[in-house]
C-alpha cells in the first residue's frame, strides 16, 4: 500500500519530489522547496486581486446602471406631474365654465318670458333703425362722391382751356387788354382752387364722420346681435312662445 502525503497549495503531483521509503513498502511525497511555495502563494494572491478588481468594476457598472434608471424614473415622474397639473387646470376651467353656465341659467330663469320677447322685439326694431341709417349714410356718401367727381372734371376742363389760351396768346401778353383778361382768369383760377380745396376738405371731413358713424353703428349692431344670440341660447323660451317669436322680423346681416 502506498501512503502519499502532499502539503502543497494549488500544486500538482508532478511538481512534488517523490522519495521511496527505506522499507520499500511505501512512498513519501515531500513538499517542494520553500521558494516554489512562495511563487504559488503570489500567483494565488494575484488571482484573488484580479477577481476583486473584476468585482469592483462590476459594482461600478451596476451603480451606473442604477443611476441611469433613477434619472429615467425622475424624468417619467416629472412628465407625469406636468400631465397631472394640466389635467387639474382643465378640471378647474370646466368647473368655472359650469359655474358661469349655472349663473346664466339662473338669471335667465328669473326673467319672465314676456320680458324676453319684448326685449328681443325692441332690439329688432333698433336693428332695423340702424340698418335704415346705414342705408341713408351710404346714399349720402355716394352723392358726395358723385359731386366731387363732377367738380374735379370741371376743374380739369377749365385748367385745360386755360392752358390752351396761354399757349395761343403768348404773342399778345404785352397788350393791356389781354393782360387784364389773364389776370382775371388767374384770379378765377385761384378762386376755383380755393373752392376746390374747401370742398375737398369738407368732403374728407364728412367722409370721416360718416365712416366713424358707420363703424360705431356696426359695432353696436354686432353687440346687439350677440345679446340676442345669448338670449336665444341661454334663455328658457318654451314652445308656447314660439308662435309669438315667428312674428318678429329679422333682417339679413350687414357686410
Amino acid at each position: 500500500m502506498y501512503y502519499i502525503s502532499c502539503i502543497i497549495k494549488e500544486t500538482s503531483l508532478d511538481q512534488c519530489s517523490i522519495k521511496r521509503s527505506s522499507g520499500g513498502h511505501g512512498i513519501t511525497v515531500i513538499t517542494p522547496p520553500h521558494g516554489t511555495q512562495r511563487t504559488y502563494e503570489r500567483r494565488s494572491r494575484i488571482t484573488s486581486a484580479s477577481s476583486m478588481s473584476l468585482t469592483f468594476q462590476q459594482i461600478i457598472l451596476d451603480a451606473k446602471k442604477l443611476v441611469i434608471r433613477i434619472s429615467d424614473h425622475e424624468n417619467t415622474a416629472d412628465t407625469l406631474i406636468s400631465e397631472v397639473e394640466a389635467v387639474c387646470g382643465q378640471i378647474d376651467n370646466m368647473k368655472q365654465y359650469q359655474e358661469e353656465v349655472e349663473i346664466l341659467n339662473t338669471e335667465a330663469k328669473q326673467r319672465p318670458h314676456l320680458q324676453l320677447i319684448a326685449g328681443i322685439q325692441r332690439e329688432n326694431k333698433h336693428l332695423r333703425e340702424i340698418q335704415a341709417e346705414n342705408k341713408e349714410l351710404r346714399n349720402a356718401l355716394e352723392d358726395h362722391q358723385h359731386a366731387l367727381e363732377l367738380i374735379m372734371s370741371k376743374y380739369r376742363q377749365q385748367t385745360a382751356s386755360l392752358l390752351r389760351l396761354n399757349k395761343t396768346d403768348y404773342s399778345s401778353m404785352h397788350n393791356s387788354k389781354y393782360a387784364n383778361i389773364i389776370t382775371s382768369q388767374a384770379e378765377k383760377i385761384n378762386e376755383m382752387a380755393a373752392v376746390m380745396k374747401t370742398a375737398a376738405a369738407l368732403d374728407e371731413e364728412n367722409e370721416l364722420k360718416e365712416k366713424e358713424a358707420f363703424h360705431s353703428l356696426k359695432e353696436e349692431n354686432a353687440t346687439l346681435r350677440e345679446i340676442v344670440n345669448i338670449a336665444n341660447k341661454y334663455g328658457s323660451l318654451n314652445k308656447e312662445c314660439s308662435v309669438e317669436s315667428k312674428t318678429v322680423q329679422t333682417d339679413p346681416p350687414i357686410d
